[in-house]
């Protein structure tokens, strides 16, 4: 569909959806997330905000090459505790915003003390 974008420099990234029923009435959001996550070269991002993006658990596999980030949002996203397992090689995360979503605060303990134990950060705490 698109060539594979080559972006290992860029830093920051900041994936959002202008509104919350956008991403129920068009695959375009999906696509453009899917092609972002996982066919662009994101070697060097270190923050990712997927504030919005409605990005799932299955989702999360393909956040687990990048392997610089240090602060991630997935708040309002229909991640859960099984999709973070994914982020167990992200060893330089530091910060991670989970609000709105439907990981507990007994799943969040969990996560700090066995699966994400560099974590600083976690919201909400």
């Amino acid at each position: 569909m698109f060539a594979k974008l080559q972006i290992p420099d860029l830093h920051l990234l900041e994936v959002r959806t202008l509104s919350p029923d956008l991403y129920s009435q068009s695959h375009f959001h999906s696509c453009i997330l899917n092609y972002y996550l996982h066919d662009a070269d994101l070697t060097g991002l270190t923050h990712l905000d997927l504030f919005c993006a409605k990005i799932t658990d299955a989702g999360t596999t393909y956040l687990r090459s990048l392997t610089q980030l240090v602060c991630l949002n997935l708040s309002n996203s229909r991640v859960t505790i099984s999709g973070l397992q994914h982020l167990k090689p992200l060893k330089k995360l530091k910060s991670l915003i989970l609000e709105a979503t439907k990981v507990t605060a007994n799943d969040i303990k969990r996560l700090l003390v066995s699966d994400l134990p560099y974590l600083v950060n976690v919201r909400p705490e």
